[in-house]
């Protein structure tokens, strides 16, 4: 097998290959990064390390629930898991997927440097997160930030750890968008204003003034319960975490400080104010006919991740929406691939594979069921390949049935 990235998914698939006794050379990862890890290696996420409080455990290592955890301790628990596959990591860019008819196998073509090399595989699994910003245009806020030149100096799509506090001292720094990497940046806020420091920022919702008020339904909770740190579950980690006093206190400051614009139907960049005075002038009309005018130099869009649709077409997947959603069964993780005569072996999982309704696979405690399944899929194909072509990929010494019992029977 291929495993495409080096993040989170990728290691607990190929740690559980290991476990299940598949020969060392039987699985590669294919990765940027010069060590596993993924995201985790960004330094700004191990910094914040938001959203990672939920209780995680895989192959004996352990991640117990806490709120306000470092990011380096899921840096560790993820550095444990991996330390036994470290050596099936290959660094490469991966450009495409291939399928050989005539051979039977997917080959997996990647850049090491300048050259393009290519990996011959019986299954392949994307495991390529989703780190594309959402296009502006695409959210319900609608905007013309796409077509201004230049902003993007001014412009960031990615929550940022905000260490200095002289540098908002009499700023407005602009927030668009109300989800937990907003919150993140805004507990930051907060605690600069409690210091003396002059700043007001301005948060752009299009959640109404009455979902506001109404935590349930920010939460996304079909049964309307409002449990503890202890109770969650990884779905409600993509929705405001407002059952944590924390981050409950920063949002309800930014609201009563009347820091939260709601209702925004647009927000709009004047371009050529921009161009002669960099100053990003914006102007913000709601659904309730107010319209709104502020002018700012620091713009943080936040309004979520996607695949690129064409990387995803490029891995062999053929139903791909304009969103970057990959066609997949919900049960198998197979994806719908693109290749005449494909033997439905290419899979995905993790983060790339995250559907409208069911984020729960984004996350490594969701993960862990989707890597027994993927296996035991592949466990399936394996031995019907062997029993046609009398090729063996796996050590029958460590491939028995109580092996695979003992593995697959805790997931």
């Amino acid at each position: 097998m291929a495993i495409i990235g080096d993040g989170p998914a990728a290691i607990l698939l190929a740690r559980m290959r290991h476990e299940l006794g598949y020969a060392p050379d039987a699985t590669v990862i294919i990765g940027k990064a010069r060590w596993l890890g993924g995201i985790w290696n960004h330094e700004r996420v191990v910094d914040e390390g938001h959203n990672t409080f939920a209780t995680a455990s895989a192959f004996g290592a352990q991640l117990p629930t806490k709120f306000g955890r470092d990011g380096q301790e899921l840096v560790d628990f993820l550095s444990e898991v991996a330390e036994p596959i470290q050596g099936n990591l290959e660094q490469g860019n991966v450009t495409g997927v291939e399928f050989d008819s005539t051979l039977g196998k997917y080959r997996v073509l990647y850049k090491r440097g300048n050259v393009v090399v290519a990996s011959l595989a019986d299954s392949v699994c994307i495991c390529t997160g989703c780190g594309v910003p959402a296009p502006l245009s695409s959210h319900s806020m609608k905007t013309n930030a796409e077509d201004i030149q230049g902003l993007g100096k001014y412009m960031k799509r990615w929550q940022e750890q905000l260490d200095d506090s002289e540098e908002f001292e009499g700023q407005n720094p602009l927030l668009v968008g109300l989800g937990n990497s907003t919150i993140g940046m805004i507990r930051q806020l907060v605690e600069f204003a409690s210091q003396g420091t002059d700043v007001v920022p301005l948060i752009l919702t299009h959640h109404t003034r009455n979902a506001l008020l109404k935590q349930n339904v920010l939460f996304g909770r079909q049964d309307g319960k409002l449990d503890g740190p202890l109770g969650r579950t990884p779905s409600n980690l993509s929705k405001l975490a407002l059952d944590i006093d924390d981050v409950r206190d920063s949002f309800k400051t930014a609201l009563d400080n009347g820091w939260i614009i709601d209702s925004v139907s647009r927000w709009d960049v004047d371009g050529k104010l921009l161009r002669k005075k960099k100053i990003c002038r914006v102007r913000i009309e709601t659904r309730r006919r107010m319209t709104h005018e502020m002018e700012t130099n620091r713009i943080y869009a936040l309004i979520g991740y996607r695949n690129d649709p064409d990387v995803m077409r490029a891995l062999g997947c053929a139903k791909v929406s304009n969103e970057g959603y990959v066609q997949y069964d919900p049960v198998t993780h197979r994806v719908s691939a693109a290749f005449p005569n494909d033997p439905r072996r290419l899979y995905i999982m993790g983060a790339a594979a995250s559907l409208p309704h069911n984020r729960n696979e984004e996350l490594i405690p969701g993960m862990m069921s989707v890597v027994g399944r993927i296996a035991l899929a592949e466990i399936i194909a394996g031995h019907r390949r062997m029993a046609g072509v009398g090729r063996r990929i796996l050590d029958r010494r460590k491939f028995t049935r109580s092996r695979i019992s003992s593995v697959l029977g805790r997931f």
